[in-house]
């Protein structure tokens, strides 16, 4: 294990963006253990930016939870991240979230809209 540890120490260091990478997906992980399974159904945690998770929601009104209770929500994902890096609780590894919608997130197909078929 002490090899690896080493080998991956020094490919960090020669490429600190994958490194970068990596904790970024780390942290986009930690958002449903962090959040819940009922808030984890109506989200999906996309990707990390400057400190800002951006998170996708499918409903107003889940966005309008997450926005109410964003403290404590971010409270909770520093803290599974710190729990997932093994790093003392504490540090702040995101200070923000946005949240967008997760239907614009992702295309509807024609079937899905209810435009598979044409009217006449």
């Amino acid at each position: 294990m002490d090899l690896l540890n080493k080998v991956l120490q020094k490919i960090f260091s020669q490429n600190p963006g994958l490194k970068r990478g990596i904790n970024d997906a780390r942290m986009v992980e930690a958002w449903a253990p962090a959040v819940g399974e009922t808030i984890a159904k109506h989200s999906k945690a996309r990707q990390v930016k400057n400190k800002t998770m951006i998170v996708d929601v499918d409903h107003p009104i889940w966005k309008q939870e997450l926005i109410a209770n964003k403290t404590l929500a971010l409270q909770k994902l520093n803290a599974k991240i710190s729990e997932m890096m093994g790093e003392e609780p504490g540090k702040v590894w995101i200070e923000d979230l946005f949240l967008g919608n997760l239907s614009q997130a992702r295309p509807q197909t024609k079937e899905q809209s209810g435009w598979s078929k044409r009217q006449k």
